[in-house]
């Protein structure tokens, strides 16, 4: 409904917030989907944000859960390019 209603960020925001919750739950396979959806929609509108690196932050938390270390290493690389 937010993106419908023009607010993709406030989607992003939720598609977070439900990443955050499936993380808990230690639902790594759809945290990772909506931490996914959400890094999609602020790349689009707002690249090299705070938003972007909290987004690849948090996947680099599910790779890193997974036992995925070059994938949490390639994440938590491309926050620190995305803040310069």
């Amino acid at each position: 409904m937010d993106a419908a209603a023009g607010n993709e960020m406030w989607a992003a925001g939720g598609f977070n917030n439900l990443g955050i919750v499936a993380r808990f739950r230690g639902d790594l396979v759809a945290a990772q989907d909506y931490f996914s959806r959400a890094l999609t929609i602020r790349e689009r509108l707002a690249p090299n944000s705070q938003a972007v690196a909290a987004s690849l932050s948090n996947l680099g938390f599910v790779a890193r859960s997974r036992g995925d270390l070059a994938a949490a290493q390639d994440y938590y690389s491309t926050v620190v390019i995305c803040l310069k």
